[in-house]
């Protein structure tokens, strides 16, 4: 709801496109990432260009040394995350590579689940472009499954199964 809210502003209201200078330009000055700030440039960066967007990202990434230490780097990695696809569907395979070293070297938590399927999905997508295709699709297949029946409580006990069946590789991508 509200992506489709911010959509609608941005595109029907005639001051959208100076609304969306003025939030790029305030999230240019952060230099971290909270959870709020981390959802809006979500939000933002289907109106954004990827020039716009890595404007934004330069700064924290900068000041984040320590791509080991979950508290700093979670909303980061997220977002690098979205500019690794962002790049890889532009085609610009220096800038895709970048930020792929970059989620590659940011470790989260390690029993959060929510990253370790994010970063399965990630890593197999990288797998797809650069090496093994029919592989990437069979683990990008796993991953699907496991999203459909972990959402329903019912299938608790499918999806402990699934775990068990296809547990997470430990091997890095490279």
């Amino acid at each position: 709801m509200v992506a489709t809210a911010l959509a609608r502003q941005l595109t029907q209201s005639p001051q959208g496109q100076q609304d969306l200078e003025i939030v790029q330009e305030r999230l240019k000055s952060f230099k971290q990432f909270s959870d709020n700030d981390d959802i809006a440039l979500k939000l933002l960066l289907r109106f954004m260009s990827l020039k716009d967007a890595e404007a934004v990202v330069k700064k924290p990434l900068k000041l984040l040394t320590d791509l080991k230490e979950p508290g700093l780097s979670e909303n980061l990695y997220y977002v690098c995350s979205i500019l690794y696809i962002k790049h890889l569907a532009a085609k610009q395979y220096k800038r895709t590579e970048h930020y792929y070293k970059i989620i590659d070297e940011i470790q989260l938590d390690s029993i959060d689940l929510g990253w370790k399927l994010s970063r399965q999905f990630i890593q197999n997508i990288h797998l797809y472009f650069t090496d093994d295709k029919n592989r990437a699709v069979d683990q990008i297949n796993k991953l699907s499954i496991f999203y459909n029946t972990s959402i329903w409580p019912t299938n608790r006990a499918m999806s402990r199964k699934l775990v068990a069946t296809y547990p997470f590789p430990t091997k890095k991508l490279r």
